[in-house]
């Protein structure tokens, strides 16, 4: 497993995330979500790879679908984006102003059940393999090309 310091080189937080990603699921690999909330927050983290091909019993145990991410701090183990999100909202006003916890939590299950639902499958309407490329479905969007899925 590697280990990367991001921000603070004394933090406690680490982010889990596969140390490799075929290039089919690029950009759809759910660490993205938490980075960005990390850097929006301003939590200092570090991330540590863990393997994609081979997933030891220590990755089950603390993510029982052999899923990423999953982060941890201070022996706290959170899995799922959604969840990772909300504990990281409670550390951060930039993240969970005062009295907004009842509009977070409601957005963020919005984001995650009803947007990207509707998202990922007009993404894929531009993938008639499956994935492409962010560049490519830029492309496709910008000239206007609509590929159905086969």
């Amino acid at each position: 497993m590697r280990s990367v310091a991001m921000g603070d080189d004394m933090s406690d937080l680490t982010l889990y995330t596969f140390d490799w990603v075929p290039d089919f699921p690029r950009g759809f690999v759910r660490d993205l979500r938490i980075r960005w909330a990390l850097e929006e927050a301003g939590l200092p983290y570090r991330i540590a790879g863990v393997p994609l091909e081979v997933r030891a019993p220590e990755h089950y145990a603390v993510q029982p679908f052999g899923q990423v991410p999953w982060i941890e701090e201070d022996g706290t183990v959170v899995f799922e984006t959604g969840a990772i999100l909300l504990y990281l909202a409670e550390k951060s006003p930039a993240l969970m102003p005062v009295g907004a916890r009842t509009a977070v939590t409601q957005w963020t299950f919005a984001a995650l059940n009803s947007i990207e639902s509707a998202a990922m499958a007009w993404a894929l309407l531009y993938r008639p393999s499956g994935f492409c490329s962010v560049q490519t479905a830029n492309a496709n969007a910008s000239a206007g090309v609509f590929i159905p899925r086969a």
